[in-house]
């Protein structure tokens, strides 16, 4: 047994340790595609909608494309709480497209 195996033992972790060991700095993760949803647009089929229609949690659907996922499936698409009836709240158009009371 050798002496003095410990000596250079440290308590922290060297430059050279960090980059060959634990990965070093990480290259520029490219950003994905991720967009928002246009507030003009529903969020069942994400699609312009005609007649808007806002959950209380805020979410704007189509009247034409809600009532039909509520019969078929009876939940809320985004939320997943079970409804029997749609909980939603019309939306009216003020004079211009994408201008909403």
């Amino acid at each position: 047994m050798g002496k003095r195996q410990h000596q250079k033992d440290k308590m922290y972790i060297t430059c050279a340790e960090y980059t060959h060991f634990y990965g070093g700095k990480r290259s520029e993760i490219p950003k994905s595609n991720f967009r928002r949803l246009p507030f003009d647009h529903c969020s069942l089929s994400l699609q312009p909608f005609e007649y808007p229609m806002c959950t209380p949690e805020g979410i704007v659907f189509d009247l034409l494309s809600i009532v039909p996922w509520i019969k078929k499936f009876g939940t809320n698409p985004i939320s997943g709480e079970v409804s029997s009836q749609p909980t939603t709240t019309g939306l009216f158009l003020a004079g211009l497209r994408n201008r909403f009371v």
